[in-house]
């Protein structure tokens, strides 16, 4: 519990998060603000060489807040172990609805050449997990892995802050359930047993939904994490300090190299 309060403090507002990229090293061939759409929101940030395999890493935050520029402290130690990592920004609300931000997202992995993983927290592993899984995005087919860090899968848009983001839904899912799953990526979900953003009964559903498709399934639950830690357990503080409270990024390491790597 100790480690999980001092972890907190890192990640919970744009400061805090920047300390967290200052305090990582930076990686090799690092690419800020690209455009991919007219829209300042639009941008992406790379990290990693070109020739690397390719992990898009969507943010989080509710679908109201977040830029790409505040998780090199995230995307850099990803790029350590040999992919290429974009962190694409997207619009967000009150400028726009469901499905527009989904909508980015996919127009910046059109952009990006090759295979892919899609990876994302929170608000971003809903918005992956709709592009690796949901064929008419049209990304369906490059996707070689999906993780999903505490996202959102299957919700009532009541349950949204505020419910106007997913105005005209009653029910929001990030993959309908009319869409078989059977030949799709594998997929590693993440969540803390004391999350109470995004409770964990998100990740068991779609673990089980995947399970049940035939797809090979990893699905981890960390006691005592909650919903920041486990994005903050990127950190190099965090980690260098032994704050956090699993190893988060050996866990995607494992699924990288095990699933994805050689696709």
């Amino acid at each position: 519990m100790r480690r999980a309060f001092l972890a907190l403090p890192l990640l919970s507002a744009c400061a805090p998060q920047r300390v967290a990229n200052w305090l990582s090293a930076s990686v090799e061939e690092e690419r800020r603000g690209i455009p991919y759409g007219p829209d300042p929101a639009q941008v992406m940030d790379l990290y990693g060489r070109a020739d690397a395999p390719l992990l898009v890493f969507v943010h989080g935050g509710g679908w109201t807040a977040g830029t790409p520029r505040d998780y090199a402290f995230v995307a850099r130690p990803l790029a350590r172990l040999g992919w290429r990592v974009a962190v694409p920004g997207y619009r967000l609300h009150p400028a726009v609805t469901h499905p527009a931000f989904v909508e980015d997202v996919a127009r910046a992995c059109a952009a990006l050449d090759g295979p892919l993983v899609l990876m994302g927290h929170s608000a971003g592993a809903f918005i992956a997990a709709a592009l690796a899984y949901d064929g008419s995005w049209g990304l369906r087919r490059r996707t070689r892995g999906f993780i999903g860090l505490a996202g959102p899968y299957d919700f009532q848009s009541s349950e949204a802050n505020p419910p106007a983001i997913f105005a005209g839904l009653t029910r929001v899912e990030a993959i309908p359930h009319g869409i078989p799953l059977g030949g799709a990526a594998p997929m590693l979900l993440l969540h803390g047993l004391d999350d109470t953003t995004v409770r964990p009964r998100h990740s068991r559903v779609l673990a089980a939904r995947g399970r049940n498709a035939g797809l090979d399934v990893r699905h981890r639950e960390y006691a005592g994490m909650g919903h920041v830690g486990i994005i903050a357990a990127f950190a190099a503080p965090v980690r260098r300090l032994g704050l956090a409270d699993a190893d988060v990024l050996g866990e995607v390491r494992g699924f990288l190299e095990g699933y994805a790597s050689s696709s």
